[in-house]
């Protein structure tokens, strides 16, 4: 079942709100086809839009405006397809999301001037909210982006991975704008800071078991829109359990997928709306239970 399936009417109809404002972001700006396309690639060939939803999940879980939520969901996505775009010319990804990237349409040329472009149009959005700590939020995300695609960079000139150095890649390449994402929502309902560190810590916790599972269902192949495995040119953590003398990768990944999941959940016991946020891990665990059977029977050679 799809996450959208389970989401209160006022979510969906915010997320179409940014659907539609994403796809008229470069409305009456004047710029050369190949800036335009490259651009707009990702937005046309849109994820699952995780990190706004959890943006305009948390607002209302924890009583804001929903619609307050819709710049800074807007904002977070911007800097996630603007990584992307990055992500592509650094690991030379010919293809994504079943598609040709915009770094084998158009060259990195395009490519890096598009994730500049998208950087400053999720300042824009940024500014617009109701808050500067937004705008501090993201920055901060930005960050440690590149710090963590720093350390994958390092990874792939020297070719050793190990687990302390996934983790670093993982907790600031992936966990840190899920983290934002949940803060930004939080920010929107106007939390005190303890419950915004509750926040931010459920959200490092969560991006760092996304990733895992994200992992894990590459490595099996099982993402019926990305059928090639492409990621397997990247940092696994299949890969980093191998390095570390796991005799079964894939059953220590879901181990340890399941033990972030679990802290997740403690974590969202504490904040007011827990039950909404247990239901995001539960959805996130979904296809991990369906391969734990197999990781037990799983041993690499």
């Amino acid at each position: 079942m799809a996450l959208e399936a389970v989401l209160p009417r006022e979510v969906i109809d915010a997320l179409g709100l940014i659907t539609n404002e994403l796809d008229g972001l470069l409305k009456g700006v004047s710029m050369p086809s190949n800036l335009r396309e490259s651009t707009m690639h990702y937005i046309r060939n849109k994820g699952k839009m995780i990190r706004p939803l959890l943006t305009l999940i948390t607002a209302h879980t924890l009583g804001g405006n929903v619609n307050d939520a819709i710049n800074p969901a807007i904002a977070v996505e911007l800097i996630h397809m603007a990584s992307l775009l990055q992500d592509d010319i650094i690991d030379g990804h010919l293809v994504r999301r079943g598609s040709e990237t915009p770094f084998k349409r158009y060259g990195a040329e395009y490519t890096i001037l598009a994730s500049d472009l998208l950087i400053a149009k999720a300042i824009e959005y940024s500014l617009k909210s109701k808050t500067m700590k937004v705008t501090m939020e993201l920055a901060n995300a930005a960050l440690r982006l590149a710090i963590g695609q720093s350390y994958e960079l390092e990874y792939k000139l020297n070719g050793k991975i190990n687990m302390d150095i996934y983790m670093r890649i993982v907790e600031n390449k992936t966990a840190s704008l899920i983290a934002a994402a949940i803060a930004l929502g939080g920010y929107v309902a106007n939390v005190n800071d303890d419950v915004a560190s509750l926040l931010r810590l459920l959200g490092e916790r969560l991006g760092v078991a996304y990733q895992i599972r994200d992992d894990i269902i590459d490595y099996l192949n099982l993402d019926k829109d990305n059928p090639v495995g492409l990621r397997s040119v990247d940092v696994n953590i299949i890969d980093a359990l191998k390095a570390e003398g796991s005799s079964n990768p894939l059953r220590d990944a879901v181990n340890l997928f399941m033990s972030y999941t679990s802290e997740t959940e403690t974590i969202a016991a504490a904040i007011r709306g827990g039950p909404v946020f247990t239901g995001i891990i539960n959805y996130l665990k979904h296809p991990i239970i369906e391969i734990k059977e197999k990781a037990l029977r799983f041993k690499d050679t």
